[in-house]
């Protein structure tokens, strides 16, 4: 299958898996599961079984503790559980589908784990996608590329774990902070209008471009503006010169709205309003646009940090 991953070494509580090309095989240290990606690849998979059935998860590394799947699988796979149930709330957009708890084998290792589905498609070149919980290590690393003498590591502690158990580190920016999860399968890192609301007066935000369309997350599409930085957006090492901002969040399109002509400065986003969106509603998605220059990610799950080496 596409993007296969090679067994290089399993050894107690080590496993090594590379899906690089012309790189020198990945280190391994106990209690660690190195998955090797490129950032310019889609991302990780490997092989699972679910209930029996054989299929291909792909591992983020801020993922989901449960295996969201595409609905195609689980109509082949003959699947049912609880339905309907709200598995996720995008926006203002509510994501309903079923749920099961079922035997999963990943990685050899075989646990009860938590299925969900709906009827939009979650992943591309995949049956399901899945987080570093699942996967049964203290430790995950994401090797996207050599070591560098020049690269340094930024650690970033766990924010919390939302309604689908994602892992998301914090993100301070002036005084506040952001909840920031990193996903290798999105090319565009994207903030929720909340949290450019709080990113654009700190660093010079405008609002440039015309309205798109943005895959968010769970197969939904949601409206974004380029919210241009006249300072760079710092996580560690990485720059970012501008990000998509999610222009209607939450069912209120006033959570982010920019000037008229007639108001003064075009396209400058307005951050006063009548009551401050919730601290849980400032999200940053760091997609792969963001990390080329990056040599790993590593979810530490019990020391509850994120490191980012670039």
């Amino acid at each position: 299958m596409p993007g296969a991953l090679a067994i290089l070494l399993q050894a107690g509580s080590t496993l090594v898996l590379d899906a690089s090309v012309g790189q020198r095989p990945c280190q391994s240290t106990p209690d660690e599961v190195i998955v090797c990606a490129r950032s310019d690849r889609p991302t990780t998979r490997l092989s699972m079984t679910i209930a029996g059935h054989i299929g291909t998860v792909l591992v983020e590394p801020s993922g989901p503790r449960y295996l969201m799947c595409n609905p195609d699988f689980i109509a082949r796979s003959g699947i049912t559980g609880d339905s309907p149930v709200l598995i996720a709330s995008v926006g203002s957009v509510d994501v309903v589908g079923g749920r099961a708890t079922l035997p999963v084998t990943i990685l050899g290792q075989s646990s009860e784990l938590g299925v969900r589905w709906s009827s939009y498609r979650t992943v591309e070149g995949a049956d399901c996608i899945v987080g570093p919980r699942s996967l049964g290590y203290r430790s995950v690393i994401f090797q996207l590329g050599r070591d560098r003498p020049d690269a340094l590591d930024t650690v970033f502690p766990f924010d919390r774990y939302d309604r689908t158990n994602m892992v998301y580190a914090t993100l301070p920016v002036g005084g506040a902070k952001i909840a920031m999860r990193i996903e290798l399968a999105y090319p565009e890192s994207v903030v929720t209008a909340p949290a450019a609301r709080v990113i654009a007066p700190v660093l010079g935000g405008s609002m440039v471009g015309p309205p798109r369309s943005e895959m968010i997350i769970n197969g939904v599409a949601r409206p974004v503006r380029t919210l241009a930085l006249r300072m760079p957006l710092a996580i560690g090492p990485v720059r970012l010169a501008s990000l998509s901002a999610r222009i209607v969040d939450y069912g209120q399109a006033q959570n982010l709205k920019t000037l008229t002509s007639d108001d003064g400065e075009a396209d400058a986003v307005v951050v006063k309003a009548k009551t401050d969106p919730p601290a849980a509603q400032r999200l940053l998605r760091v997609g792969r646009d963001a990390l080329a220059n990056c040599v790993s990610i590593t979810v530490d799950l019990r020391a509850r940090k994120l490191t980012l080496r670039c």
